[in-house]
């Protein structure tokens, strides 16, 4: 994306700050983004900001061992935490609501209409039957559960791409990605991942269609983490031993 330097993606792959880390410096002029780089609910709000071409910086946290300073910034201790000035603000779908409102002078994400708006919100909602199940497959023990759950992968599939049919449109939000599209992608990004982990297939040729538009969207490209990357996360992840800091690494012993 042309108008964010390669100093914020770095920034963005960078180590996670856990419990004997100090502060990091934090500028009240601008959005600070406490983040997992893994984690699809915080990229909901990563692809808000950027494709609204809002100023922010990156601090990334170790959730397994988060910092006291972080806990004292958001008790819940959970990503993506907002922070701009005294405002601290979390939860992906509230935060990314905030820009929309604070920001009217920025490209829209939600459609014109309150009905518009709230249909929409149920979709998102509604979601949660593909990606919830999504995460099942990382902890299936038996081969009859990961059918089941395979099963339900594929109900939430269904229901996605017949309400994209039934929109005609190219994109969830219309002619271009909205807030439905940036709210479901971070799960169809991981999509390649579960499915080598898990051999699922996503036999819907609408999706595919809108998955291969996605990925040309600047804000996607920018923010993306390559299918191998997103499959060490995850085979770490159903062992119990995920890793937050692949791409630093990766990224530190290229400079070496």
């Amino acid at each position: 994306m042309s108008s964010w330097s390669p100093s914020l993606l770095n920034n963005m792959n960078s180590r996670h700050l856990g419990a004997n880390d100090p502060m990091p410096p934090i500028n009240p002029d601008v959005y600070t983004v406490f983040n997992l780089r893994f984690c699809p609910y915080a990229q909901r709000t990563i692809l808000f900001l950027l494709a609204k071409q809002i100023p922010f910086e990156n601090v990334n946290i170790d959730l397994k061992n988060k910092p006291g300073w972080f806990l004292a910034i958001n008790p819940l201790g959970k990503v993506p935490t907002l922070v701009r000035g005294s405002a601290v603000i979390y939860e992906s779908l509230i935060c990314d609501d905030f820009l929309e409102e604070e920001h009217p002078e920025t490209k829209r994400l939600l459609r014109d209409t309150p009905l518009e708006r709230a249909m929409d919100k149920l979709l998102v909602e509604r979601s949660k039957f593909f990606y919830g199940p999504l995460h099942g497959l990382m902890k299936v023990k038996t081969q009859e559960d990961l059918e089941k759950v395979k099963g339900q992968v594929q109900g939430g599939i269904q229901i996605l791409g017949d309400e994209l049919r039934s929109r005609g449109t190219d994109f969830f939000g219309g002619s271009m990605p909205g807030m439905v599209d940036y709210s479901i992608w971070p799960w169809f990004e991981r999509f390649n991942a579960f499915a080598q982990l898990s051999k699922i297939d996503l036999n819907d040729p609408t999706l595919q269609s809108w998955m291969s538009k996605m990925f040309e969207d600047e804000a996607v490209r920018y923010y993306r983490i390559e299918d191998n990357d997103h499959t060490e996360f995850w085979r770490g992840f159903a062992q119990g031993q995920q890793n937050y800091d692949i791409l630093y690494q990766k990224n530190y012993s290229q400079k070496l």
